[in-house]
């Protein structure tokens, strides 16, 4: 049955796909967004309200909605007065596993969380925090059994491009700024392996990752809310290796025995630290093995699972999008990837203390 449905945000990337999914449900989808992104019109069967948070929720307060879907609760205080003011049968808050204390065991949804902060600026080090924060928010405004809480882990796909590319030209606030260690980090890798040459990548084969697609996040999550689903669930991918990133990208670019292909050296994770790549940006997505980085890959999906794409679809996919949108480098990437001049100098200190 069609549902009205408010989405807080949705013009870039995972509220994107969000809304796409809900309009090819045949849901009554409004958008409101403030319209300083790039992608800054009206998506396609939908309707837009051009507003910022902050500044209230004006005549939105006066319908009814089935379904707000928060896609950009990052500040406590806001996400406390949406769910107050919104008059919607169930409050959707798009959280992270950032939340979880601690990554050395895997983190069901009942795993401790990290003390919720309400206030204070968002870096790398307040996210998790604040994200905590905002689902105490939404949890003292509503009551109990009308909220759903999607504490997704690292999600990929098309259409994931830095806040340069997002907001060119344009003032971008804290949340974007911090957004960059995170963001357009997917993409790289289909398009290193577009540039050809040696390619640096980081640990070993059987290193392991989770990836979850961006459109199975949006499928399950509107299976989930057309089940009536509410309270806690973890979104994220399976378990793969960095082998299978890898291998997928090598596929894309002609036959295994063409010599012109692109060649993979994989550097140690001790060099890497030594040489001082930075985690998560330098060779996107690797950070070196701790506590703090095993959310990488040590979170279960629970009773239910939301990755069902392999990761060549995944890759395939990003591919594709790229080469569609003949996407400018320094708008897709964030800036702290690792230079052509010095990615080959890693890849050269490598190999000659390995022979």
């Amino acid at each position: 049955m069609p549902m009205s449905v408010l989405f807080i945000g949705g013009g870039v990337f995972i509220g994107r796909h969000l809304v796409e999914e809900a309009v090819r449900r045949g849901h009554q989808v409004t958008v409101m967004r403030r319209g300083l992104s790039s992608s800054a019109q009206s998506l396609e069967g939908t309707t837009t309200e051009w507003r910022d948070r902050s500044e209230g929720f004006g005549e939105l307060t006066a319908q009814r909605w089935d379904l707000v879907i928060d896609t950009c609760g990052y500040v406590p205080s806001q996400v406390q007065h949406s769910a107050a003011e919104l008059n919607c049968g169930t409050y959707v808050l798009i959280s992270s596993i950032s939340v979880y204390r601690d990554f050395s065991e895997p983190t069901p949804v009942d795993a401790p969380t990290v003390a919720p902060a309400m206030d204070g600026p968002l870096d790398g080090t307040s996210y998790g925090g604040l994200k905590a924060g905002c689902e105490r928010a939404l949890a003292e405004a509503r009551p109990k059994g009308t909220n759903l809480i999607v504490r997704s882990g690292l999600v990929v796909g098309p259409h994931d491009i830095s806040s340069r590319g997002r907001y060119r030209g344009k003032e971008q606030a804290s949340t974007h700024l911090h957004y960059d260690r995170f963001s357009g980090r997917f993409p790289y890798w289909p398009w290193r392996f577009s540039r050809g040459g040696v390619i640096a990548v980081p640990g070993a084969h059987q290193s392991p990752l989770q990836l979850l697609d961006v459109r199975d996040l949006a499928e399950w999550l509107f299976d989930i809310l057309d089940l009536g689903g509410s309270g806690v669930l973890n979104a994220v991918g399976p378990q793969i290796s960095w082998g299978d990133l890898i291998e997928a990208c090598a596929s894309l670019i002609g036959d295994s025995k063409d010599e012109s292909r692109p060649r993979v050296c994989w550097i140690p994770e001790d060099l890497l630290v030594a040489a001082d790549v930075p985690p998560y940006t330098g060779l996107p997505i690797w950070a070196p093995e701790t506590a703090e980085t095993r959310w990488l890959h040590r979170v279960p999906a629970g009773g239910f699972e939301a990755g069902q794409r392999s990761i060549t679809e995944t890759v395939q996919a990003v591919s594709d999008w790229l080469h569609h949108g003949s996407m400018d480098s320094r708008l897709l990437l964030g800036g702290y990837e690792l230079s052509r001049e010095r990615e080959q100098e890693i890849i050269g200190r490598h190999l000659a203390a390995s022979r």
